[in-house]
C-alpha cells in the first residue's frame, strides 16, 4: 500500500483475543540482502561484479534459540486454561504444562508444530514460530462436539514420478505405501487432529499410473489432460490421517470405466468413505455416511466440470459411470434426505474457473441451494487456488480450497490452508485455517508471512461476518467494526498489520498486495527441515547464492549473492515459479540491498507465458 498523510483503516479482532492475522493488504515486495550486484525480474536473476568472495558466505546459518510464551484459553469464552499440554513434535519433542493462569514456555529455533491439549476439550495441532506468543483457542469437548478437517485436490501421479531442479522424484514404478506416504510426512499431524478429515482425491487410481510419452488406451482419448495415481495413494491418504474421500471431480473418470471401479476398489480396500461418484446415477449421489464422536455425518458430493462434449464425459449418464452432475433439484434432494438420517450434512462441489480465487455464480448458486437445504458446512473446489471462506445462514461455505498435494507448477498454486470446523450440536461453533505452502508437490506447515498471505485471502477476499481462527488466534470479520487513524509517510509503501483492513473511499491510498508471498524476506517460515545448503521457502538458489546470517537487512536472514574474482558465471536467485501479473496493474519494487558495487543494476523482466 501506498500511503499519503493520515489514513483510515478498520481493525477486526474478537475482544478479548489478540489477532496474529486477518484480512487486509501487504505490498508487492521482496526483500534482498546482497553483497554483489543483481537483476530482478519475476524470476530473479544476477549477474555479479567481480569481486572476491566474501569470508561471511562460509558461515554456517544459525538458527537463535528463541522463547515462544503462549496462552492457553476457551475458544468461546476467551478465559484462560489452567489445565493442558503443549508438545512439539519435531525437534527435541520438548513439552510444557500449561500453568495455572493459562501460560506456557517453551524455546524454539525454528517454525514447528505444537499439540495442544486439555481437559474437556477437543486437542489441536497448529504450527508456531520461534519468537512468536500465540494465544492458542480450544473449543470445549463433551457429547455433541464434533472437529472435521478438510484439504484441497489430492493426487500422486505424473510429476511425482519426475526428478524436479531441486530434488528428487517422489516416486518410481514399484514405489510402495511408505514412499506414497513421505509427501504427506508434514503436514499429517494436522490431517490426524480432527474427528474426520476429508479431501477431494482427484485422480483415478489404477495399476500403473505413469506414462511420460503415449497415453495409454485405458484412458481417455479425447481430453486435453488425463492423470492417475497408484492404489497405494489410499493406503498413503489413510495412514496420514484422511478418513473420507470426495470423487466427485473431473479427473475420476480419467482411466473410464475400469479405472472408476478400481478407484472405489482401492479406497474401499483403504477404509476410506467416498462419495461423489459411482457407476450409476443412485451411486453417485449416494451420501457417505460416516459415524464419529457418537454422531453420524453424511457427505454429499457432484461436480459442474462434466466433460459432456466428449463421448466419454466426466460425469454419469445412462450406461456409464462417473462424478455426480451437479444440478440444483438432485441436490436440494439429495442434501435433505440425508439431513433426516444424520446429524451433519457437508456439502462438496467441484466447479468454477481454474486458477480464479473467486467462484463462478453456478457454484455460489449451488452453495445457496445447499445451505438452504440443510447443508451444515460447504466446502468447494476445482480452481486450484485458494479463495475466501463466508458464511450463509450460519453455514460455512469455503469457496475454492486449492491444493492438498498435487504436481503444478504455477506460483499462484503454492499457498494453501486446511479447513478446520468445529460443532457442537450439529451446529458450527468456530471456523479456522491451517496455512501451508507446496514445496515440490508436497505441503509444508507455514508460519509468519507466507501463512498470513493465506489466511488474508481466505478471511479478506469475501467480506461477511465471520468468526476465522488461525493457528488459535481469532479475527472477528464483523458487519460494523469500529474505524481508527493510521499515519504514514506520504509516498511510502508500507504494509497493513494482520487484522485490519482499509476503510473504503480514500483514493489516495493505492492498496496491493504481496505477490512473493512474504517469501522475499528469506526468513524460515516452514516446519520442513533446513536443507543443507538451506534453501529459502518457495525459492530456488544457484551454486554461488547462500542463505547466511551475516547478509540479513532486518529478521534473521538474507541472501549473499557471491562468486570468486574473474569468475563470469550467472549467480541464480529465483522465485521457484513465474510471478503472474495482469495486463495494466501497477507493480511496486521494494529491495533491500547491502554492500553492492556501484555497477550494480535492478531489472524487472516480463514474460508472456507462467511456464
Amino acid at each position: 500500500m501506498r500511503w499519503p498523510a493520515g489514513v483510515r483503516a478498520r481493525r477486526r479482532t474478537e475482544p478479548g483475543a489478540r489477532p496474529e492475522y486477518g484480512v487486509g493488504t501487504a505490498v508487492t515486495a521482496l526483500v534482498v540482502s546482497l553483497t554483489v550486484s543483481m537483476s530482478f525480474l519475476l524470476w530473479l536473476w544476477a549477474e555479479t561484479a567481480r569481486r572476491p568472495e566474501p569470508a561471511a558466505a562460509h558461515q554456517p546459518l544459525v538458527q537463535e534459540l528463541l522463547p515462544s510464551e503462549g496462552t492457553l484459553v476457551d475458544a468461546t469464552t476467551g478465559s484462560p486454561l489452567r489445565r493442558g499440554q503443549v508438545t512439539l513434535l519435531s525437534g527435541n519433542r520438548q513439552s510444557a504444562t500449561v500453568q495455572r493462569d493459562g501460560g506456557f514456555r517453551l524455546e524454539l529455533a525454528a517454525p514447528t508444530l505444537l499439540r495442544v491439549t486439555a481437559p474437556g476439550y477437543a486437542p489441536r495441532v497448529l504450527a508456531v514460530a520461534p519468537g512468536q506468543d500465540p494465544t492458542i483457542g480450544l473449543v470445549a469437548r463433551d457429547a455433541g462436539s464434533l472437529t472435521l478437517r478438510f484439504g484441497g485436490d489430492a493426487m500422486l501421479g505424473r510429476r511425482f514420478y519426475e526428478a524436479t531442479a531441486s530434488a528428487p522424484a517422489w516416486l518410481a514404478p514399484g514405489s510402495d505405501v511408505r514412499d506414497h506416504e513421505a509427501p504427506l510426512r508434514q503436514i499429517a499431524p494436522l490431517l490426524g487432529d480432527a474427528d474426520l478429515t476429508v479431501v477431494n482425491l482427484e485422480t483415478s487410481l489404477v495399476d500403473k499410473p505413469y506414462f511420460a510419452d503415449s497415453r495409454p488406451h485405458t484412458f481417455n482419448q479425447e481430453k486435453d489432460l488425463v492423470f492417475a495415481s497408484d492404489p497405494d495413494t489410499a493406503l498413503a491418504l489413510k495412514a496420514s490421517g484422511v478418513d473420507v474421500v470426495d470423487l466427485g471431480n473431473n479427473h475420476v473418470y480419467d482411466a473410464l470405466a475400469s479405472g472408476l471401479k478400481s478407484t472405489i476398489a482401492s479406497v474401499d480396500a483403504a477404509g476410506l468413505a467416498h462419495f461423489g461418484a459411482g457407476m450409476t446415477l443412485e451411486e453417485a449421489w449416494r451420501p457417505a455416511y460416516v459415524e464419529a464422536h457418537g454422531q453420524r455425518v453424511a457427505f454429499i458430493g457432484c461436480t459442474t466440470i462434466t466433460g459432456e462434449q466428449y463421448q466419454d464425459a466426466y460425469v454419469v449418464r445412462p450406461g456409464q459411470g462417473g462424478a455426480a452432475s451437479c444440478e440444483p433439484g438432485l441436490l436440494a434432494t439429495a442434501v435433505g434426505r440425508a439431513k433426516a438420517q444424520a446429524d451433519v450434512v457437508v456439502v462438496m462441489m467441484h466447479g468454477g474457473v481454474e486458477y480464479q480465487n473467486t467462484q463462478d455464480d453456478k457454484i455460489r448458486s449451488l452453495s445457496k441451494v445447499a445451505a438452504d437445504a440443510g447443508a451444515t458446512v460447504v466446502v468447494n473446489g476445482h480452481p486450484h487456488v485458494i479463495g475466501g471462506i463466508t458464511e450463509t445462514d450460519g453455514v460455512p461455505v469455503a469457496e475454492t480450497m486449492g491444493n492438498l498435494m498435487f504436481d503444478q507448477n504455477l506460483w499462484s498454486t503454492l499457498h494453501s490452508y486446511l479447513l478446520r470446523v468445529d460443532l457442537e450440536n450439529g451446529s458450527p461453533v468456530r471456523t479456522s485455517i491451517d496455512p501451508f505452502a507446496i514445496s515440490d508437490y508436497a505441503p509444508v506447515p507455514t508460519t509468519g508471512l507466507l501463512a498470513d498471505s493465506s489466511a488474508r485471502v481466505a478471511s479478506g477476499l469475501l467480506f461477511g461476518p465471520m468468526l476465522l481462527d488461525v493457528g488459535g488466534a481469532s479475527t472477528l470479520v464483523s458487519a460494523h467494526p469500529p474505524a481508527e487513524p493510521l499515519t504514514g509517510a506520504a509516498g511510502t509503501v508500507a504494509s497493513i498489520p494482520p487484522g485490519w483492513w482499509l476503510t473504503p473511499g480514500q483514493r489516495e491510498v493505492t492498496p496491493g498486495q504481496d505477490l512473493l508471498y512474504g517469501t522475499g524476506s528469506f526468513e524460515k517460515m516452514d516446519t520442513s527441515p533446513d536443507t543443507e545448503p538451506p534453501v529459502p521457502a518457495l525459492w530456488g538458489i544457484g551454486k554461488y547464492t547462500r542463505l547466511t546470517n551475516a547478509a540479513a537487512c532486518s529478521g534473521s536472514r538474507g541472501l549473499q549473492l557471491v562468486r570468486k574474482g574473474g569468475s563470469d558465471f550467472d549467480v541464480i536467485a529465483t522465485p521457484l515459479h513465474r510471478v503472474p501479473v495482469t495486463p495494466g496493474d501497477h507493480v511496486t519494487l521494494t529491495v533491500d540491498v547491502r554492500k553492492a558495487t556501484e555497477s550494480a543494476q535492478l531489472e524487472m523482466r516480463w514474460y508472456a507465458d507462467l511456464l
